[in-house]
């Protein structure tokens, strides 16, 4: 059952980088009225008469006596984009009033499924695959979940290095990190010697990695065309469609 829209008044509590190009947005939820969703939904932000934008929640819910809610909330938004993202970010300041409406989407974290499941991340499409990663590794089952994020350059796997402490945390977490632009590996860099970083699209090394998915469910984010490819090609590795979730947001 999806979450029934609502809408809350929250302040900016931090901007933080957390790449040269993302930006961590926190924001302080007013009022007695808890915000509730579910790990993988999305938000529709805006300053009071702005427009709306829509973001995904990074961060996994609270839970308390056995319902979803929190009173921060916190999202990943890229700038420097010839979109009205960068103007979104470029208008905030430290306790700007934001209007907080949602939850929407149908993209969320099913804690029924009892099998192992995949995360495809591309690009700003992380922050909702993360949530719902760190939301399944809260399920006490501990089935096997799979995260794939793509990217074109280093300074673009922006979560790498917490990623790969989760990892190192639950044997049943498996992180991978790819990166499609081989000529932004400069041997000078600082990135020349980072570990286990697989060239190609996240679509070729899950093609790579897996050729039997029917028994698996699926959490994809990223560019439209991106998702498109990887619901193809799980189709193809004998995916079903009810066990493919995606929402086809112009922002994450």
């Amino acid at each position: 059952m999806v979450s029934k829209a609502h809408q809350w008044l929250g302040s900016v509590a931090s901007l933080t980088p957390l790449s040269p190009r993302m930006i961590k947005l926190i924001l302080t939820i007013s009022g007695e009225n808890p915000l509730w969703f579910r790990a993988g939904q999305y938000a529709l932000l805006s300053r009071p008469g702005g427009l709306s934008y829509a973001y995904s929640f990074a961060t996994p819910p609270v839970e308390e006596a056995g319902n979803h809610r929190k009173n921060q909330v916190e999202f990943h938004i890229a700038r420097g984009q010839p979109t009205h993202d960068g103007e979104f970010l470029n208008q905030l300041a430290m306790g700007d009033p934001i209007i907080i409406n949602g939850p929407f989407g149908h993209a969320y974290y099913r804690d029924h499924h009892h099998g192992p499941a995949l995360g495809l991340a591309g690009g700003s499409g992380l922050g909702p695959i993360k949530c719902i990663a760190e939301q399944a590794l809260s399920n006490p089952s501990h089935q096997p979940f799979y995260l794939y994020h793509g990217a074109r350059k280093p300074e673009d796997l922006y979560l790498d290095h917490h990623l790969r402490l989760l990892s190192d945390r639950h044997t049943h977490f498996h992180y991978v990190a790819t990166l499609s632009d081989v000529s932004s590996l400069d041997p000078l860099s600082q990135y020349s010697a980072a570990p286990n970083w697989r060239m190609g699209t996240v679509c070729d090394c899950v093609a790579t990695d897996f050729k039997d998915l029917s028994n698996w469910k699926a959490y994809i984010a990223g560019p439209s065309g991106m998702i498109e490819t990887a619901c193809q090609l799980l189709q193809e590795r004998g995916l079903d469609d009810e066990n493919m979730h995606s929402d086809a947001l112009q922002n994450h």
